[in-house]
């Protein structure tokens, strides 16, 4: 961007800077709950709107598909105030689906030369039309656990639809995916579930005799001739930490990082993680390493980071032993590393050959360049100092 234009809008910042007002507005509450849509409904709502400046002159406005269809009493105040929000929807239906109306506030500045409308927040409302005929919505969701304990699921389901069904929930478990061995089923009772009515399940269920490993839950609804099915992973966790990765080249001369990737296998904070590590030199110990200390959130993955100096040592394979330390626990991993010599800067006698070539060309064409102006110098001097096209002017008689 050209400077110009840059000092300007610095300029014109710091001139305008003075009369902007800064502003932050919060509502109460946050959300509410669907609604389902009955023709001609009214409703109404209670919402707290209020300004970090008690001075402040809000307003209430509304956005989305239903504003035509409310109301606000009050509708504007100062600072911090209650507004009754009216919702009253049509005789006729609106379209299948989810509509929304936002309600909202918003600092009304403008006053002594500020810019006004700068802080605003809005809430939103939600009116659901049932979908005509048999139409489910479902949710579900399952904890990870370790070993020994009991999982729980959560499962929702919603009837969207216009017509009441009768519904037969099943959660299956197999070891690793849909493919794997079927280890637990759990049945519920069926049941009846009207229009516009919500089924909510949470539950849980005896994992305790499984072992450590990825598992796959199956939710499946059954309605009449129709299903509706969820699915997703859970793990099972036990105590360990697995050293997945680790760096093992090194050059010699320098201090170097030793990285090690470690994950956790536990679904609970593990607290004072640290690795050591020993370098041996045919059974000789060459360097010891410890880590920081840290804390292992379930599942994590992170780096421990020790510092292995190779400043002495010769080109060669080590031997490294490697131990991570947690909760009374050891992880440990034998492993092979290697240290080279740093690599040699590329092309440097190449580069150093290009310029002395292109120092050679230079010169060659000013030789060349001085030659030629030399040689038009003598022709010169040779034809007496004449120019082409010069004549003699003959004396006057």
């Amino acid at each position: 961007m050209n400077k110009k234009i840059l000092l300007f809008l610095l300029f014109l910042g710091l001139a305008i800077a003075p009369f902007i007002e800064a502003g932050a507005i919060g509502i109460n509450p946050a959300k509410f709950n669907l609604i389902y849509f009955e023709p001609g409904l009214e409703q109404q709502f209670e919402i707290n709107i209020f300004s970090d400046d008690p001075l402040e002159p809000i307003e209430i406005y509304f956005e989305g598909d239903l504003k035509d269809y409310a109301s606000a009493e009050p509708k504007s105040f100062i600072g911090e105030g209650t507004s009754i929000v009216t919702l009253r929807l049509p005789e006729t239906s609106l379209k299948p689906g989810p509509s929304i109306l936002y309600v909202g506030g918003i600092e009304k500045k403008g006053e002594g030369g500020t810019i006004g409308g700068l802080a605003s927040i809005r809430v939103p409302i939600r009116v659901f039309v049932p979908y005509p005929g048999r139409y489910l919505e479902m949710d579900f969701d399952i904890l990870d656990i370790n070993v020994g304990e009991k999982t729980s699921y959560r499962l929702d389901v919603s009837n969207l639809g216009t017509e009441d069904l009768v519904i037969s929930p099943t959660i299956e478990l197999y070891v690793d995916d849909a493919n794997g061995e079927l280890v637990l089923t759990k049945t519920l009772e069926p049941i009846e579930l009207f229009s516009k009515n919500s089924f909510n399940s949470i539950e849980e269920l005896n994992t305790s005799f499984l072992k450590q490993g990825n598992y796959f839950a199956l939710a499946r609804v059954d309605y009449g001739e129709d299903s509706l099915g969820e699915n997703l992973s859970f793990r099972i966790g036990h105590f360990a930490i697995d050293i997945e990765d680790y760096d093992h080249l090194f050059e010699t001369g320098k201090i170097n990082p030793f990285n090690l990737e470690i994950k956790s296998e536990w679904n609970s904070e593990i607290k004072g993680v640290y690795a050591s590590i020993v370098v041996t030199d045919e059974g000789n110990i060459v360097q010891k390493m410890v880590t920081p200390s840290i804390n292992l959130d379930p599942w994590q993955r992170v780096n421990l980071t020790g510092f292995f100096d190779a400043t002495n040592l010769t080109t060669k394979r080590y031997l490294a032993n490697i131990n991570v330390y947690y909760g009374g626990s050891i992880s440990n991993k034998l492993v092979a590393i290697y240290t080279n010599d740093p690599p040699k800067e590329p092309f440097v006698w190449l580069n150093y050959y290009s310029y002395l070539l292109v120092g050679i060309l230079f010169l060659v064409f000013v030789i060349a360049y001085l030659v030629y102006w030399v040689w038009k110098l003598k022709s010169f001097l040779r034809k007496g100092g004449k120019t082409h096209g010069s004549k003699k002017r003959k004396k006057k008689k």
